[in-house]
């Protein structure tokens, strides 16, 4: 009988693999995301524990983690895009990782003015 896989053993064939198979790039990107969920999670906790007196600001500051983590990942998954060979997949919309990134940025920049001007 073959032995069962802990749980152990398999986060840390995970993250082997993870560490072996993905470039600088998108860790950078991955802990981007690992960083906004961690700071929108802190501002529910805070909105939770303390009040959201001034509820624009809680709902600027709280949609504008959600809005760019989903920016973010859409970002991340138009740079994934490819197959083994380097060859762009037909559903990506993206021609380049540079438009790519131009999309990010100024989808970005469009989330945070729309945020910014709804604090008042």
């Amino acid at each position: 009988m073959a032995p069962k896989a802990t749980n152990a053993s398999s986060l840390d064939a995970f993250f082997s693999s993870y560490n072996k198979n993905t470039n600088s790039s998108l860790k950078t990107i991955d802990s981007f995301l690992g960083f906004l969920v961690v700071l929108g999670g802190l501002q529910f906790l805070y909105a939770i524990l303390v009040g959201t007196y001034p509820f624009n600001s809680f709902l600027s500051g709280f949609i504008s983690c959600v809005g760019q983590f989903v920016i973010t990942v859409g970002f991340r998954m138009s740079l994934t895009s490819q197959d083994e060979n380097g060859v762009k997949s037909k559903w990506s919309p993206f021609s380049s990782n540079k438009r790519a990134f131009l999309e990010f940025c100024f989808s970005s920049i469009v989330l945070h003015f729309f945020a910014v001007n709804f604090l008042g």
